[in-house]
């Protein structure tokens, strides 16, 4: 096996290490609290959720650095953007292990225009980030009318097809797993 330098890791919440995060509270105070019963930011422990996230063991048993671009509720096309633009532009892409956790096929994001100006994750968190009434009439209509998960899930097929030979070709590790499909 190639020796790496470096574990580069993308997807959603459980690679980011999310509910790690509330375990040294439960610790402490033997009181289980989460981001729905309102734990708050004082009460998390990220050092504790950077350290036991799989993306950090598996760097360290393979004596790697750790690159973790996960985040919470976001899609396998914030992943797979990217992915891509790490292997395309970023010299340490050579010597690295990529591992790609695959999310809900149907998260999306979209780019959104000033004053946002950024990739938002899609479906939207309807009680934040989305204050335009139109806006978020719009979103729901695309996913209740033009979105279909076949469509979505070939053309993820075909990402992969794609990021796995451009990988192969170019010497790069990639392990790409099923984190909440169930395919």
């Amino acid at each position: 096996m190639k020796k790496y330098k470096y574990v580069y890791a993308n997807g959603c919440s459980y690679t980011h290490g999310e509910g790690l995060n509330y375990i040294s509270h439960y610790n402490k105070t033997g009181e289980w609290k989460n981001s729905d019963m309102g734990i708050s930011d004082d009460e998390r422990d990220e050092k504790y959720r950077e350290k036991w996230r799989y993306s950090k063991l598996l760097a360290d048993n393979l004596g790697c650095k750790e690159i973790n671009e996960a985040a919470n509720g976001t899609s396998m096309d914030r992943a797979y953007r990217l992915i891509t633009n790490f292997i395309l532009t970023d010299e340490r892409a050579k010597d690295s292990f990529i591992v790609w956790q695959l999310t809900y096929i149907e998260r999306g994001e979209q780019f959104r225009n000033l004053p946002v100006g950024n990739f938002e994750s899609y479906p939207p968190d309807y009680d934040s980030g989305y204050v335009l009434y139109r806006e978020v009439k719009s979103l729901k209509a695309y996913h209740k009318y033009y979105f279909h998960p076949i469509v979505k899930l070939v053309d993820f097929m075909k990402k992969i097809l794609f990021l796995d030979s451009y990988c192969k070709e170019n010497d790069i590790g990639l392990v790409i797993f099923d984190g909440l499909l169930g395919i």
